[in-house]
């Protein structure tokens, strides 16, 4: 497996893209740099997972173009942040200025769930305090 770092601008989060043989998943795409926007047109028909930590808008904010890029991906988060994950007050969107463009997830997590990718699983460990529905991979 190979990681590599999207780190944002407006807010220096970090996106990051682990690379297996069997595919990509993409976790917290947060600002849609052209670096990451750039790895996506080059890898799409290889992303398989786009995979959400928590709901707040700088972990999410390049979900939507990157599914748009790559509509086979699969978008994973946790029930608690799902049900309020399009809320500019819940995502923290309304609070700084910014628009998130609306996110239908396609997998619904809870704790210990798995997500296999080739010979990859990729344990769901439900975390919260950052948001309800915060998870660790």
């Amino acid at each position: 497996m190979t990681i590599k770092t999207f780190v944002g601008f407006d807010f220096p989060e970090n996106c990051y893209a682990a690379i297996l043989e069997d595919g990509i998943f993409i976790v917290d795409p947060g600002e849609p740099t052209e670096e990451l926007l750039s790895f996506v047109r080059e890898n799409k028909d290889s992303i398989k997972y786009i995979l959400l930590t928590h709901l707040h808008f700088d972990h999410i904010r390049a979900t939507t173009t990157i599914k748009n890029i790559c509509p086979d991906a699969k978008i994973a988060i946790h029930a608690l942040d799902a049900e309020v994950l399009n809320d500019p007050h819940f995502n923290l969107s309304l609070l700084f200025g910014f628009n998130v463009e609306l996110i239908t997830p396609d997998i619904i997590l809870k704790d210990n769930d798995v997500i296999n990718l080739g010979n990859t699983a990729v344990k769901v460990m439900h975390t919260p305090g950052h948001s309800m529905g915060s998870v660790c991979y």
